[in-house]
């Protein structure tokens, strides 16, 4: 696991969460939205558990140590960047200094439709602070679908050895 590789599966993910949202996009049904919210939840998680599962088979004969100071920084990397447009929304909203929502939501495709749900107007000046702590859990998301698919398959390969 490295944390190039890391990063380019996670911006892997977010393309083919972008391809979803923009083919759902026309229909304003909910229920379209909310499959498709469903199914871009889902291309994250399993792109990011196919990367942990294959790292920590790759890394088995590493010390454990050595697999978790490189686990850590991957799980870091990945949460950084979802993280960051997080900090920088909640600094536009408060400040109203420049405008962010729109970026936010392309940074994040595959919580597009949460992000719709909680609030569907296009500008941050909407945001309260409750609405705000709502989307921070999702830059979780990709870092603890990789960390625990590579600590579980990292035991399952330590047991077959």
């Amino acid at each position: 696991m490295d944390t190039l590789s890391s990063i380019f599966r996670f911006a892997a993910a977010e393309l083919l969460c972008f391809f979803i949202n923009m083919t759902f996009a026309v229909s304003s049904m909910s229920v379209v939205r909310l499959i498709c919210l469903v199914c871009t939840i889902l291309i994250l998680i399993s792109v990011m558990t196919d990367y942990g599962i294959k790292s920590a088979e790759r890394d088995k004969n590493k010390s454990v140590g050595e697999r978790n100071k490189v686990l850590a920084v991957s799980a870091a990397t990945v949460t950084m960047i979802p993280l960051t447009s997080w900090i920088l929304l909640c600094i536009s909203a408060q400040s109203g200094e420049f405008v962010f929502y729109g970026a936010y939501k392309l940074l994040n495709m595959p919580f597009l439709q949460y992000y719709n749900l909680i609030e569907p107007e296009p500008s941050e000046k909407a945001l309260t602070l409750g609405k705000l702590l709502l989307m921070l859990p999702t830059a979780a998301v990709p870092s603890a679908s990789m960390t625990l698919s590579y600590i579980l398959a990292g035991k399952r390969a330590e047991g077959q050895q």
